[in-house]
């Protein structure tokens, strides 16, 4: 009786969530996408973690990366690998990438793949936390054979690394923090270190994302003044441009946490970032010139609370994508070029298994007309076992 009465009091607010969500902005829903196809891969016996995507230049298939360990049993039977996912969804090539250090328990929550890249040759290169704070870059060649592992063990014993940025010279720029100052990294395709520099802003300061904007010149994002491991309070959006060297070129700070940058439409600038102060979380996307003026701003939703990160790609014809996870469900919005919410959407929620499904989200885009989408699904069975698979949605526009 008492559980009926809970179920009841959920979904009446869950429905309500909807209704004021949906009143929220003016959504165009004659525009909204469809799904072409979701694919839930991994074993039901396995807890299986990615957020590392990317889509193949060469042959238009999806690289998966991430991590799993044995339900109920952290750390065994763990593995990093590599998925080969078509352009249908089926996964058709699955690598193993081996630990450097052995068999060793993985400790679930410590070990990672950070972010995944191709080099123009269709190589794959990494980055892979196999102990926490000690980020190792890895490639892996087309045969799917690991061409070398590179420990960053010498550089430090706190770094952490969030993304790779291929530069213009064929080089890659690593980018994250050295405990708690930002950091830069950058090597060859062979992982020999060129040169790296850890900057101190006088605070808590990272790194989170970065893209090559030509002219020998890289645009990074970054946080100052989070004081907290999980992000949740106060802090500045650093946005800073660097040539090659990593000379300092131009900067700006505002108020706002987390973010995420893509190229924008007409030679600017859009980033995706949080305003909140707090646990709960204020979405904004702003675009910048540039010169990083501001061009325009918009606030494309609010959760409370909320942690999830959300991300932002370009539309190849026009407009923009931001994904990210509003109370445990995947939310995919498309703006215009001058900032206005053409349309949101919410993934279904199961009540059966009272669960989210999701958490963390990375969008990539083919075409002007489909994108493709990488989730965590959390889902539980009729023995109340929890498991982790890995979600990849193409989405169209109709």
């Amino acid at each position: 009786m008492k559980s009926g009465l809970f179920l009841k009091y959920f979904l009446w607010v869950f429905f309500l969530q909807l209704f004021n969500a949906s009143f929220s902005f003016s959504v165009t829903n004659k525009e909204l996408p469809g799904i072409k196809w979701e694919r839930r891969l991994g074993d039901d016996h396995l807890q299986q973690r990615s957020n590392a995507m990317v889509l193949s230049k060469q042959n238009g298939r999806l690289f998966v990366a991430g991590i799993s360990t044995l339900a109920g049993i952290s750390g065994k039977s763990g593995k990093f690998w590599i998925w080969e996912v078509n352009q249908s969804g089926e996964k058709t090539k699955e690598i193993e990438i081996k630990n450097p250090r052995g068999d060793r328990q993985l400790r679930s929550g410590y070990s990672y793949v950070k972010d995944i890249s191709e080099l123009d040759n269709g190589d794959l290169i990494l980055i892979i936390e196999f102990e926490i704070d000690q980020p190792s870059l890895v490639r892996i060649g087309k045969n799917g054979k690991t061409i070398f592992i590179k420990e960053f063990l010498k550089q430090g014993s706190h770094i952490v690394l969030n993304k790779i940025v291929a530069m213009r010279d064929g080089n890659l720029l690593l980018i994250g923090r050295n405990r708690d100052n930002a950091y830069l990294l950058k090597t060859d395709i062979s992982g020999k270190i060129l040169w790296d520099k850890i900057i101190d802003y006088g605070k808590t300061d990272f790194f989170t994302d970065g893209i090559s904007i030509g002219e020998g010149r890289t645009l990074l994002i970054g946080n100052f003044g989070l004081s907290d491991k999980k992000g949740i309070w106060s802090s500045d959006m650093l946005i800073s441009k660097i040539n090659d060297n990593g000379k300092k070129l131009k900067e700006i700070s505002f108020p706002g946490r987390h973010g995420n940058v893509t190229k924008g439409h007409n030679n600017s600038y859009v980033v995706v970032y949080d305003k909140s102060e707090s646990t709960s979380q204020d979405i904004w996307v702003r675009a910048m010139s540039s010169d990083l003026n501001i061009l325009w701003e918009t606030q494309v939703l609010t959760v409370n609370p909320g942690f999830a990160k959300f991300k932002i790609e370009r539309v190849p014809s026009s407009g923009y994508i931001v994904t990210g996870s509003n109370r445990g469900r995947l939310w995919v919005a498309r703006i215009d070029n001058q900032g206005k919410l053409v349309w949101s959407y919410v993934d279904k929620f199961d009540p059966k298994t009272m669960n989210p499904w999701n958490f963390d989200s990375n969008a990539l885009l083919s075409n002007a007309n489909e994108f493709f989408i990488l989730t965590s699904v959390i889902s539980q069975n009729d023995n109340r076992q929890t498991n982790n698979k890995v979600g990849v949605i193409k989405f169209i526009q109709k």
